[in-house]
């Protein structure tokens, strides 16, 4: 875990076989209205792990989406010092 809060939901199918799930994806499937699709992936726009304000969250299509926004707020940073 790095810092995300669970909630037990054994009977989602992205739980883990403990039947806990990152509440971030439940935060952001209620927003969507729909399961996440295959391969979609929750950033937290503040890079806050355990801020899952709808308001707080983006549905990526990919991890490649999701590391490039990554990339994108690290080279930001670095330009910045």
């Amino acid at each position: 875990m790095r810092g995300y809060l669970e909630v037990k939901r054994p009977d989602h199918p992205r739980a883990w076989k403990t039947g806990w799930i990152n509440a971030h994806i439940l935060a952001a499937e209620e927003k969507l209205g729909r399961p996440l699709a295959r391969g979609e992936v929750v950033h937290h726009i503040d890079g806050d792990g355990r801020n899952n304000e709808l308001d707080n969250l983006q549905v990526c299509a990919s991890h490649r989406e999701h590391a490039l926004i990554h990339a994108r707020t690290r080279t930001r940073a670095m330009m910045t010092l």
